[in-house]
């Protein structure tokens, strides 16, 4: 659905990010909304291992590495067939700057977070 983010994130995606997690990055931007950057169909693991022919648990561990590292937020979408399961996932804002971004692993200040994405409030 959206060619312009998958193009951000091929132009912008940090340079150290494993093929893994940057393939598994590239699906979910293919499927997300531009307006919203999130991604709600085909974002399930099943889908993405469908779609990237990784297995089921690599999947798990590319969308857990993603969310550490603040590349993802993963969303809690109501009416989810499994309980605590999530097929929704907002994809952060990515420019230039993030391309070459290093993180020291000894740096308690390092959260790893590329660009805070807002926490929604709730109505």
């Amino acid at each position: 659905m959206s060619g312009r983010l998958v193009g951000e994130i091929l132009d912008n995606a940090p340079a150290d990010l494993p093929s893994g997690q940057r393939f598994v990055l590239v699906a979910l931007a293919e499927s997300a909304h531009d307006r919203d950057r999130i991604a709600r169909y085909n974002s399930s693991v099943s889908d993405l291992s469908r779609r990237t022919g990784l297995a089921t648990g690599t999947v798990r561990n590319n969308l857990s590495a993603l969310a550490k590292r603040g590349l993802i937020r993963p969303i809690h979408a109501p009416g989810i067939v499994k309980r605590g399961s999530v097929q929704h996932y907002e994809i952060a804002r990515l420019t230039s700057r993030h391309r070459f971004a290093t993180w020291d692993d000894d740096d308690p200040e390092d959260d790893r977070t590329v660009i805070p994405i807002r926490a929604r409030r709730r109505t």
